[in-house]
C-alpha cells in the first residue's frame, strides 16, 4: 500500500531516445531536472546526472518515494541503460517503480487541443511506433492500442485533420506530410526532446492510483525484438 501521507518526491528517468535525463516533483510540480541531447552518454552520464539533480534540491535517495521511467518504445540501449539506473536504486530503497509510456509522454506535452492526436516515434526500417489520444476536457486518453506500423499505412490510418506530435518529427514531418496532406497538423515549433513535466505528471498520476511495479517486474516496452538497429 502506497502512503500519501507524507510529502512526495518522485525521480524521473528518460533515457528513451537521444535525450539523457533526471527530474524530480513533489507530487505532480517539477522541482528541477538536468538533461543533455549528446549522443551516447547515457551509460556515462545518467548516474552522474541523477546525483547532480538531488545535490542541487537538498535531497537524498532516502526522501524519495518512487522513480518513474520513460518506458518506451524508443532506443533499446537506452531503455537498457534507464531501467537499470532505476532498478539499481528503487531495489535497496524498496521504491515502486511507475512506467509511463514515452507516446503518452509526447502526446500530453503539446497540450490540450480539440484535434485527435498522433504521437509517433521512429522505429526505423520505413515504421513508426504510434498511438492515437483525444483529450476530454483536460484529461488525455488514449483511443486505441500502442502499434508499430509502416509509415506508408499512415493513409489509411488517419481519415481526419490530426495533430502529429513526438519524436523524430523533424526527419518524419516532411514523409508524414506529404502522405496525409491537410489531415496533418504539426506543432510549432517542432519539440525535440520529451518533456520532464509531462514525464512527472502523468507519473505522479499513475503513482497516486497506484499503478507501480517493483524493481523485479518491469521491463521496457521494447515493441518488437532487438535486431541491431536501434
Amino acid at each position: 500500500m502506497i502512503s500519501l501521507e507524507k510529502e512526495i518526491y518522485l525521480l524521473g528517468i528518460e533515457a528513451s531516445g537521444l535525450t539523457s535525463a533526471v527530474c524530480l516533483s513533489r507530487e505532480d510540480q517539477l522541482l528541477g531536472m538536468v538533461s543533455l541531447n549528446i549522443r551516447n552518454i547515457h551509460s556515462r552520464k545518467l548516474a552522474a546526472i541523477t546525483q547532480e539533480l538531488l545535490d542541487h534540491t537538498g535531497l537524498k535517495f532516502t526522501d524519495l518515494s518512487g522513480i518513474i521511467l520513460s518506458a518506451g518504445p524508443g532506443s533499446f540501449t537506452g531503455l537498457r541503460i534507464g531501467y537499470s539506473l532505476a532498478k539499481g536504486l528503487a531495489h535497496p530503497l524498496n521504491l515502486p517503480l511507475i512506467e509511463v509510456p514515452t507516446l503518452d509522454i509526447w502526446a500530453h506535452q503539446n497540450g490540450r487541443t480539440d484535434l485527435p492526436v498522433l504521437s509517433v516515434i521512429d522505429a526505423h526500417r520505413e515504421e513508426i511506433f504510434c498511438a492515437k489520444y483525444s483529450w476530454q476536457e483536460n484529461d488525455l486518453k488514449r483511443i486505441n492500442d500502442y502499434q508499430l506500423i509502416p509509415i506508408a499505412s499512415l493513409t489509411k490510418y488517419i481519415a481526419e485533420k490530426t495533430v502529429i506530435v513526438g519524436g523524430d518529427l523533424l526527419k518524419l514531418k516532411a514523409e508524414i506530410g506529404e502522405l496525409l496532406g491537410e489531415r496533418a497538423v504539426f506543432p510549432y515549433p517542432l519539440e525535440q526532446d520529451p518533456d520532464c513535466h509531462s514525464l512527472c505528471y502523468l507519473g505522479y498520476k499513475k503513482f497516486v492510483n497506484q499503478e507501480t511495479v517493483s524493481a523485479n517486474d518491469c521491463e521496457p516496452m521494447y515493441m518488437r525484438a532487438f535486431k541491431g538497429v536501434m
